[in-house]
């Protein structure tokens, strides 16, 4: 008797796991992506100062240096997201789960996914400005001119290569694998696409907010990717592929780049 209650509260009639054992599922999913956040970025930044102090380097230069040298700040990134996405890797490697499928990079990209990234890039924008307009009204205090704290307000020259890696490059690979291509697809199964998409919005609005930089809260960045999420989420559900979105990501952050450090 006890075997049968145990399986039935486990599972809906058409076999479908029940609604606690999938609000359970999905709140280890979101504290397990926030918790593997945390870990990259730790791992990664400490990866990088015991690189520095095998070159002899002391705490007050290791600071020093990764505070203001372009190129160390360009590999900290790398170190983060290589150790973020080989824990997911890892992950999937216990499960016996192909990694680059299960995320959405199975099938090689394509031109026309460029063309929907464009298109949808324009719908985004459109999208933030109402967006913007009316929360702005809503709530007055709301901050639209604070700008993103990105650490390269000196760089110049050469540099700006690094830089342009740094934010053009890694965070649309990065990002896209652990938000839509990890956490979205994963949660979906569990609670749905809707719901799936609201939560894997909030939680990347929440990344952007620059909570570690020791400054106020950029809720206004907060806004634009909560915004900017959904239609990533789009264009990763319509075509099956985690390419558009990542495409979609450099053109947001490659524009950005123009208009911060090239104009």
């Amino acid at each position: 008797m006890s075997k049968d209650l145990s399986s039935n509260t486990a599972t809906t009639p058409d076999g479908k796991p029940s609604k606690p054992k999938r609000i359970g599922r999905a709140s280890f999913l979101v504290t397990g992506t926030i918790g593997l956040f945390f870990v990259g970025q730790l791992a990664g930044t400490y990866l990088m100062v015991i690189i520095l102090m095998l070159f002899g380097k002391n705490s007050g230069q290791i600071e020093q240096l990764l505070s203001s040298n372009v190129a160390l700040q360009f590999l900290t990134v790398l170190c983060i997201e290589i150790v973020t996405i080989e824990i997911l890797w890892w992950l999937h490697t216990l499960k016996k789960q192909p990694f680059l499928e299960a995320v959405g990079l199975g099938n090689k990209p394509k031109i026309k996914f460029l063309a929907y990234s464009a298109l949808t890039y324009i719908a985004y924008f459109i999208t933030l400005i109402v967006t913007v307009a009316v929360m702005s009204n809503l709530v007055p205090a709301l901050d639209i001119n604070q700008s993103q704290q990105l650490g390269f307000d000196s760089a110049k020259g050469f540099n700006l290569v690094f830089v342009f890696m740094t934010l053009v490059i890694l965070p649309p690979i990065a990002e896209e694998i652990i938000f839509r291509g990890f956490l979205f697809s994963r949660l979906r199964t569990q609670t749905g696409t809707y719901i799936s998409a609201i939560i894997t919005s909030i939680i990347f609005a929440l990344a952007h907010t620059e909570f570690l930089s020791g400054n106020s809260l950029n809720w206004i960045a907060a806004l634009d990717t909560f915004v900017f999420s959904f239609f990533l989420i789009f264009l990763y559900v319509k075509t099956k592929s985690l390419w558009p979105s990542i495409f979609l990501h450099g053109i947001k952050n490659c524009i950005a780049f123009i208009f911060l450090f090239l104009l």
